[in-house]
């Protein structure tokens, strides 16, 4: 029986950590990814957290924010896109880590995100993003 990394067990009421480092096989995933630099705000009710998108596929991003959202509040993101209209995604958490200590960046946690209900029009803007 293959065991689980604590970071990689999905959130559902208690969020695994990690150390900084993604600790996902790459041969898991289903999308390919791409590195960005994006800006996002997470809007979960009246609460907004501004951070960066530095990692984006069709089914999910991992970014870096300030401060974590309640796990289990739904939230949407607001991608800006630079050059075009901002993307507005429903999203989960699927699993949260604390940045090092010597990372000198002012995001606190590193935070990685599965999209929900993705429309056709949200997944071809996501597409052309990502080519």
């Amino acid at each position: 029986m293959e065991r689980k990394r604590k970071s990689e067990s999905p959130v559902r009421g208690a969020c695994s950590m990690h150390s900084g480092t993604n600790l996902v096989r790459e041969n898991s995933r289903q999308h390919s990814r791409a590195k960005v630099s994006l800006p996002v705000t997470l809007v979960s009710g009246l609460d907004e957290i501004k951070g960066e998108i530095v990692d984006l596929s069709l089914t999910g991003a991992f970014m870096v924010i300030p401060e974590l959202p309640d796990p289990t509040r739904p939230f949407r993101l607001i991608i800006d896109l630079l050059d075009r209209y901002p993307l507005i995604l429903a999203a989960e958490m699927v699993r949260f880590d604390i940045r090092p200590a010597d990372d000198p960046a002012p995001h606190l946690y590193g935070v990685a995100v599965r999209f929900v209900n993705v429309l056709d029009e949200a997944s071809l803007t996501l597409l052309d993003v990502l080519s």
